[in-house]
């Protein structure tokens, strides 16, 4: 019989995905020599032996990968009058332990404990608890002392066979059922992120004219970046499934980065509105003008103000040069036609880029706040049950 109590809890590192714990093993034998009567040796019910005088079984710890060995209380094992020995060890374990983080920081985990004789089969040595389950639990609550990050939730007690051919051992596995407590890493990492997301949905109150919403979103992206990389310390990098909390930044962060592009499309659109406006302004004042007097210049070379003499000696050098002057002049008017005529009322407006940047924004920001509600829903619906 092999009785284990659980004194506390070390570590649990979720990376290297082992469990460190301090546990108390007792293991009890029959032995047919060593019984006496009571009566006949002055009422003496039990005795102390060396354990170097008698045969222990070869208990191990299939899931020890430590070196840290054993302690033992003393050096002798205790003999009962009908034959029963009993032996305590205390041992200090780091174990190897599959750990499922899908549900982190609001995950359960299972360690297994499993003793099994290492020569002599289940012929030869018959391993069972002592204690049932729920007197194991009883006791093991009054002697642990950990206070730390993980609740002892209790400990199941079963029974298996490992066979290899036609030989079997005895195994016996005591389950240990820990759970997190997750408020710190809900203040420091779920709250935080929670919060730059709810900052990121405010940021389309922004308006595009002031242009500090892209600086702003560069920010918030920035500071999901820096949540990221305190996840992944604690993480491991390998897993069945990506954890639940990995995945909840994953999005958060793509969010946001889809709504800094979508920031950048729409503040394109109102920059190109406002230089669409600021030429049609000089088109319809200055430009206009400008070059009308510039062809009627060309046409008419005395109304430029210089002397008659000069003009006749140009014409005379350069025949066709106020053709070809007149000729450009009559095609940059009517380019300038052209844009007025495009941008006149009836077409396209000079305010119409805003209002195809308004429409965007409207409609990006309805889809990105109904997928933000239904994933949180999500989220929280998975790490809840």
């Amino acid at each position: 019989m092999v009785d284990m109590l659980l004194n506390g809890i070390l570590e649990v590192d979720e990376k290297k995905q082992t469990f460190t714990c301090f546990v108390t093993a007792s293991t009890s034998w029959d032995s047919d020599i060593l019984q006496w009567r009571p009566k006949e040796v002055c009422g003496l019910r039990r005795i102390s032996i060396q354990r170097e005088k008698l045969w222990i079984p070869d208990i191990v710890i299939l899931e020890d990968i430590g070196n840290s060995g054993v302690s033992i209380y003393n050096q002798y094992a205790l003999v009962f009058h009908f034959g029963l020995l009993q032996v305590v060890d205390r041992y200090e374990l780091t174990t190897a332990c599959r750990m499922d983080l899908y549900r982190f920081p609001f995950d359960t985990q299972i360690c297994s404990i499993t003793f099994q004789s290492v020569l002599n089969t289940v012929h030869e040595v018959r391993l069972r608890s002592y204690f049932n389950q729920s007197t194991m639990n009883h006791h093991t609550r009054e002697v642990f002392t950990s206070l730390g990050e993980w609740e002892l939730v209790g400990i199941n007690i079963t029974v298996e066979q490992y066979n290899i051919g036609l030989t079997a051992w005895d195994q016996l596995k005591y389950m240990i059922i820990l759970e997190r407590r997750p408020l710190l890493y809900v203040i420091n990492l779920v709250i935080p992120i929670t919060f730059l997301l709810v900052l990121d949905v405010a940021s389309f109150c922004i308006s595009e004219a002031r242009g500090e919403k892209l600086g702003f979103k560069v920010t918030i992206l920035l500071s999901i970046s820096v949540l990221l990389l305190i996840l992944q310390d604690i993480l491991p990098s390998t897993g069945d499934r990506l954890p639940l909390m990995a995945f909840y930044c994953s999005v958060i962060f793509t969010l946001t980065g889809l709504s800094l592009l979508e920031t950048m499309v729409v503040s394109l659109l109102v920059n190109l509105d406002d230089c669409v406006e600021k030429d049609m302004d000089a088109l319809e004042t200055g430009d206009l003008a400008e070059s009308q007097k510039e062809v009627e210049n060309c046409e008419d070379p005395g109304r430029q103000g210089e002397p008659a003499r000069a003009v006749d000696i140009s014409l005379e050098t350069k025949e066709n040069e106020p053709n070809i002057s007149g000729g450009d002049a009559h095609r940059r008017m009517t380019l300038q036609k052209l844009l007025i005529s495009i941008f006149k009322p009836g077409k396209k407006k000079p305010r119409y880029y805003k209002e195809v940047a308004k429409k965007i924004d409207i409609v990006y920001f309805c889809l990105y706040f109904i997928f933000v509600i239904a994933f949180m829903a999500y989220t929280f619906n998975e790490w809840v049950h």
